[in-house]
């Protein structure tokens, strides 16, 4: 939702070194359901009842013992998904600049628009896709999806037009549906007294390497001589990871949460 209130935002007005500022903060604008969660919903009884009588120490469990497995695993499915996201679907608008030659103002903003238009809907469509199918065909689904669209998209299109907006939409929705299919799975594979650390620890290190692989994105753009299809292209090349690694996962569908 962030990004398509920014997108919209710079479709009807022009952003410039002096107002950008007041565009990205209308993009953290849904951060203010965070607030609304913390003071609606109530802690977990569940989870009070697995911690009263003890000291929690959840940062050494998951790194040890035998939820050090599932750890890294999940550190790696989200590392897949942020790395194919934030290393290439995310300069989609400056690519469709570079294509537009600067000439069409708007080619930024109706990508962006797109793009998270797409994802909205990927994100709710993901995770319906793993309840219905499974954890893991699921995901295997989603990166052979997005290796197939980003394939098409960074490697078949030349010009912006009516083709390049298209695989936008169906790029931004593969990418991020993701994100749907995360916040399902994760808390499956920690049993309760970990588990908020658990997914939380394991989510949020995929965006270090995420911004590793937006750096590398930034040098390949370099290195290809300002191809952003090139370097996307080879970024997205991630999901064939995401492909083998899910298998060495469990399988989580209509199993009860671990206690």
């Amino acid at each position: 939702m962030g990004f398509a209130l920014i997108a919209v935002l710079g479709f009807y007005f022009e952003v410039t070194q002096e107002s950008w500022r007041w565009v990205m903060i209308a993009g953290a604008a849904p951060a203010l359901l965070a607030l609304g969660i913390q003071l609606v919903v109530p802690e977990s009884e569940r989870w009070k009842a697995a911690v009263k009588g003890g000291a929690a120490k959840p940062v050494r469990e998951i790194f040890s013992g035998p939820l050090l497995k599932p750890t890294l695993l999940a550190i790696a499915f989200a590392s897949v998904a942020l790395i194919g996201t934030w290393g290439s679907v995310q300069w989609l608008p400056l690519w469709a600049d570079q294509l537009t030659g600067g000439k069409v103002a708007v080619a930024k903003a109706i990508t962006q628009m797109l793009s998270g238009g797409g994802a909205i809907f990927g994100s709710i469509l993901g995770a319906l896709a793993a309840g219905r199918l499974g954890r893991r065909p699921c995901y295997f689904g989603l990166c052979l999806f997005s290796l197939v669209i980003c394939g098409c998209l960074f490697r078949l299109v030349s010009e912006y037009g009516a083709v390049f907006l298209v695989l936008v939409t169906l790029t931004g929705a593969a990418t991020a549906a993701f994100y749907g299919w995360l916040p399902l799975y994760l808390p499956e594979l920690f049993p309760t007294r970990v588990r908020a650390t658990g997914q939380g620890l394991c989510f949020n290190f995929g965006r270090i390497l995420a911004a590793a692989g937006a750096l590398a994105q930034g040098q390949l753009v370099s290195a290809y001589g300002g191809s952003y299809a090139k370097a996307g292209a080879t970024i997205t090349l991630i999901y064939a990871l995401g492909l083998v690694l899910i298998w060495l996962a469990p399988e989580t569908k209509d199993r009860p949460l671990p206690d």
